[in-house]
């Protein structure tokens, strides 16, 4: 079976303040899919482990869903992840690269710890949050 890259038939409306994955478990529950694995294979189109705090691959998900909904990768990248909280605490410049691979298409593989990497020890104290 081909993935069918064409408009999803439905996707919720993310909830204020709602985390990406809880809207993918909601679309998971009103999908009817057996299992977690065939949703990820019919959004994602093979098998991935969705990434509870800073969710890959935005864009793809946001391609399939009609543009009248106003929710785009950037939309799902800055009111759905943890992006927010973390911006404060990221360079400018690396708070860019967070939201371009949030908000890419391919399957990143952002985690976490990655962001940890700062110019100086103060922040080492962050790698322990997200263990």
């Amino acid at each position: 079976m081909s993935f069918d890259e064409s408009p999803l038939g439905f996707f919720p409306t993310p909830y204020p303040d709602e985390i990406f994955y809880s809207v993918l478990c909601r679309y998971h529950n009103r999908s009817g899919n057996p299992a977690f694995v065939s949703t990820a294979k019919t959004i994602w189109g093979k098998k991935i482990s969705a990434n509870l705090y800073l969710p890959q691959s935005l864009g793809k998900v946001a391609l399939r869903i009609p543009s009248e909904t106003g929710l785009t990768a950037e939309y799902f990248a800055t009111r759905n992840t943890i992006y927010p909280f973390l911006k404060p605490f990221l360079s400018k410049e690396r708070g860019l690269q967070v939201l371009e691979l949030l908000k890419s298409e391919a399957q990143s593989g952002i985690m976490a710890y990655q962001l940890c990497r700062f110019q100086n020890r103060q922040w080492k104290f962050m790698t322990n949050c997200f263990r």
